[in-house]
C-alpha cells in the first residue's frame, strides 16, 4: 500500500497521545489493510519495541471472527498463536453486563441486539507467534495490538484491577484478564492516558471506524509511519 494514497484522519485526542485513522472501504479487507499493516505496522512496531526495549502484546477479537476466513486461520494456527479468552472493556461505554428485557424491546425488524459480550483472544506465544498473527489476520478486522512498559501478564493484571470492579453481573467476572477496546470517539476523552496505562503504542482494526486506529505516546513515531500526516 503506497503511503501516498492512504486515506488518512486524525482523531482530536488527549494529551500525551498522539492519534491516527488509516481508513479502508470494509474489513475484511485483504488488500489496503493487510498490505499496511504487513508493510508498515509491523515494520515500525518492531522497530519501536526494539528501540524503546516494550514488549508486543496482540489480541484478536471475538466478534468479527465469522467474517472472512479468520476463525479457520486461527484453528489452523492456534497451536502456534496459544490464544488465551479474556474479556474486552469499551471504558467509554458502560460496563459489560448480561442482557435484560429492555435490550430487546424497541428492536427495529431485523435489528440484533447489541453484543453480549466482547470475547478476545490474547497471543500467548511470545513475539515472534505475535508478529505472525499481525501478519496472517491483517484486514480480518479482527486484529488489536500495543506496545507495552511491561509483559503482556503484568499488563493484563493492571488492566483488569482497572476495568473489572465495575461490572457486576458474576457471570461476566471470572475472564483471566480484561484489555480496553478504544474507536475513534473514545480519544477525545479525558481518561484515555489512564485506560491505557503501561501502553504506549496501541493499534487497533476498527469495525466502528472503517479504519485502523492507531494511537502512540512516543513523541513524533507516528511522523515514522505516516509521514504525510498533517
Amino acid at each position: 500500500m503506497k503511503k501516498e494514497a492512504m486515506r488518512l484522519s486524525f482523531p482530536r485526542v488527549s494529551e500525551p497521545f498522539e492519534a491516527a485513522l488509516v481508513e479502508v472501504k470494509a474489513f475484511p479487507d485483504h488488500e489496503e489493510a493487510s498490505s499496511f499493516i504487513r508493510s508498515e505496522l509491523l515494520p515500525w512496531l518492531r522497530g519501536l519495541r526494539h528501540e524503546h526495549n516494550l514488549h508486543l502484546a496482540v489480541w484478536i477479537q471475538g466478534e468479527n471472527l465469522h467474517e472472512g476466513n479468520a476463525a479457520d486461520l486461527v484453528r489452523e494456527h492456534g497451536a502456534y498463536w496459544l490464544p488465551d479468552t479474556g474479556l474486552g472493556v469499551w471504558p467509554d461505554r458502560e460496563p459489560p453486563r448480561l442482557w435484560i428485557a429492555e435490550d430487546f424491546q424497541d428492536l427495529d425488524p431485523g435489528q440484533k441486539p447489541r453484543p453480549l459480550m466482547y470475547t478476545v483472544f490474547h497471543v500467548s506465544g511470545g513475539p515472534e507467534a505475535c508478529e505472525h498473527a499481525l501478519s496472517t489476520l491483517a484486514g480480518s478486522g479482527t486484529l488489536m495490538c500495543a506496545l507495552l512498559e511491561k509483559t503482556p501478564d503484568k499488563y493484563h493484571e493492571k488492566a483488569t484491577a482497572q476495568f473489572l470492579p465495575a461490572i457486576r453481573d458474576e457471570a461476566l467476572r471470572g475472564h483471566p484478564f480484561y484489555v480496553p477496546l478504544l474507536a475513534a470517539r473514545s480519544c477525545e476523552n479525558a481518561a484515555m492516558s489512564s485506560w491505557l496505562d503501561g501502553v504506549l503504542v496501541y493499534a487497533r482494526e476498527s469495525t466502528e471506524d472503517n479504519g485502523i486506529l492507531v494511537l502512540s505516546r512516543i513523541n513524533h513515531a507516528l511522523r515514522a509511519l505516516l509521514p504525510h500526516q498533517e
